[in-house]
């Protein structure tokens, strides 16, 4: 057996996965929920960054001592979040996820720090990405005094791991925190020094590499979990790829960098190739923000359950009867314009139904990925799905093959990015997969 382990470290759960790779499939999992959210205010996303670190390296210990023939660990996360590090390479932080929404704060009248940045820079940085969050605590004196440099979450955990001094970052990652030049991989200097942040030493930028050992076993550099859930979900980089967690994407491969259409990304991806993406800040969330409506109300009648099945089968029946309300569920807004409120249309009082909101919050989620697939102006010949919030929705699967009239395939393993991150491992290593 070949095995590589890959850790995930997504939002709600910390999770592992070991890929067989002469099998060519996960052979176990180990998932727990990630327990570190500090209690803020809304527009603020800390979580407490030591605690993810004890969690993932009890994972890897766990796993290494259950399955001792693992030939390389490959590490991935959620982008754009960062952590501060001191000069010896400790967390002094917490970290400050991509659901920080502090630089759409007012920095002056109604200009944002986002728009500061763009003003100093002539660079768009979105809230929630590192630079906009370095740039924030700067000006407001978060900034922790120990702070010589910084990483994502993932980075530090690979130093955790290999008992590196300085982080190593893949572009992927780089590239996630704004400021990057994707084409020539490399960070924007000139911006930095704008945002007056020259003082944070810029963390060393590799790609397709081993960034160290844990307990003999070599650790890659950690990618991206958009990346990574691509390269463990899209045989051979054709086709799209559309993903519902917390937020949700849809993203395709290309060769060369082109410069992309207002509302897309161009990030790197791996060797030396590029992912084109689309992402709405509320992709699943949407759904669970009606899950947390109608358990409310169930509660109050003396229900204390969660309503997935009930809103589930309505949304089938609604499905059956070709009846949805038009339902544009920006609950959080747009990346471009996060003051973007959703709306819901088209009500009468013979089409107001649980169902028809339901069937419209799905046909409102997959419409509005399909709005970045026709920007991308690619003809993918396939479609692949991952995330639970598809596998566990049968209506979910069909509203998106009628929305984009494409083959549909679901991924073959549940956690698509760790299993990635374990399949990258294995390359970076040089190990047959």
């Amino acid at each position: 057996m070949s095995a590589l382990l890959g850790i995930d470290i997504g939002s709600t759960n910390i999770s592992a996965v070991v890929y067989d790779s002469a099998l060519r499939k996960v052979i176990y999992t180990r998932t727990v929920s990630n327990s570190s959210k500090f209690e803020t205010d809304d527009d603020l996303a800390e979580f407490d960054a030591k605690k993810i670190i004890e969690i993932s390296l009890s994972l890897a210990n766990e796993l290494t001592e259950k399955i001792p023939d693992i030939k390389a660990i490959g590490i991935t996360g959620q982008m754009h979040g960062v952590v501060y590090l001191s000069r010896s390479g400790e967390i002094v932080s917490p970290l400050y996820s991509w659901q920080d929404k502090r630089g759409n704060r007012a920095f002056f009248e109604s200009k944002t720090y986002c728009d500061e940045i763009k003003e100093r820079t002539g660079e768009s940085v979105n809230s929630g990405y590192g630079f906009a969050t370095l740039f924030y605590n700067k000006i407001n004196g978060i900034e922790d005094k120990g702070a010589y440099t910084f990483c994502s979450i993932a980075d530090a955990l690979v130093m955790a791991l290999t008992k590196r001094k300085t982080p190593i970052i893949h572009p992927s990652f780089a590239a996630s925190f704004g400021l990057f030049d994707v084409k020539e991989n490399c960070f924007l200097k000139k911006a930095v020094n704008a945002l007056e942040l020259s003082h944070l030493a810029l963390p060393e930028i590799s790609e397709d590499t081993v960034a160290g050992y844990f307990n003999g076993i070599p650790v890659s550099v950690a990618i991206g979990d958009n990346q990574a859930s691509f390269f463990g979900s899209v045989k051979d980089n054709k086709g799209a790829l559309i993903n519902f967690g917390t937020g949700s994407q849809i993203s395709v491969v290309t060769e060369d960098f082109k410069t992309a259409e207002k509302g897309l990304e161009v990030r790197p991806y791996l060797f030396g190739k590029y992912l084109l993406c689309g992402s709405a800040l509320c992709g699943g969330k949407a759904y669970a923000i009606l899950e947390n409506f109608f358990s409310e109300y169930a509660k109050a009648i003396g229900i204390n359950e969660k309503q997935y099945e009930t809103m589930n089968a309505l949304a089938q029946k609604a499905y059956e009867k070709g009846e949805a309300l038009k339902v544009l569920p920006l609950f959080c807004g747009t990346r471009e314009n996060p003051d973007l409120r959703g709306s819901i249309a088209d009500i009468s009082d013979f089409n107001f139904t649980p169902g028809n909101l339901l069937l419209g919050t799905l046909y409102g989620m997959v419409n509005e990925l399909k709005g970045y697939f026709d920007l991308m102006g690619i003809n993918a010949e396939k479609l692949t799905a991952s995330g639970n919030a598809v596998k566990k929705n049968e209506v979910l699967k069909k509203v998106i093959k009628d929305v984009f009239s494409l083959p549909l395939s679901l991924t073959e393993n549940d956690e698509e990015a760790a299993s990635g991150a374990a399949m990258y491992a294995g390359v970076a290593a040089d190990e047959k997969i």
